[in-house]
C-alpha cells in the first residue's frame, strides 16, 4: 500500500505469513499512556514462540538489549504476570515483558 509507506510504521512479517503492523500517528496518546492511563490505554502484545529454544533466544536477546522489563505495579506477584527478569524465571512463567521497543544490534549493546 503506497500511503501506507509515507506513514511512520514498521511491519514485522512471521513466518506463519503474518504481518504485525505497528504505526507512529499524530493523534496518539503519549508514550507513556500504559504508565499514567493504564485504565484507559491498556493496550500489549502477546507474541508466541514455535519453541522452547527459540523462546530462549529472544529471552536472551531482549535481556542482551536492555529491554526487559518488570511492570511495578505487579511486583512480588505471581509468576504468570511475567515480571521475569532472569531466565529462571521466564522459563517457569513462559513469559516476559518489553515495554520499549528498539532495534538493537552490536553496536547498541557497546554503547551501554
Amino acid at each position: 500500500n503506497h500511503s501506507r509507506r509515507r506513514r511512520r510504521c514498521c511491519i514485522v512479517h512471521f513466518q506463519s505469513g503474518q504481518e504485525l503492523i505497528l504505526e507512529e500517528s499524530d493523534d496518539a496518546p503519549p508514550s507513556n499512556s500504559y504508565d499514567i492511563q493504564n485504565d484507559i490505554f491498556g493496550y500489549h502484545l502477546c507474541i508466541y514462540l514455535p519453541t522452547n529454544e527459540s523462546f530462549q533466544c529472544t529471552f536472551q536477546q531482549v535481556s542482551e538489549c536492555g529491554l526487559l522489563y518488570a511492570n511495578p505495579r505487579f511486583a512480588g506477584g505471581r509468576p504468570e504476570f511475567g515480571n521475569a527478569l532472569d531466565w529462571k524465571e521466564a522459563s517457569d512463567c513462559g513469559q516476559f515483558r518489553v515495554k520499549d521497543w528498539l532495534w538493537c544490534n552490536d553496536d547498541d549493546k557497546k554503547r551501554r
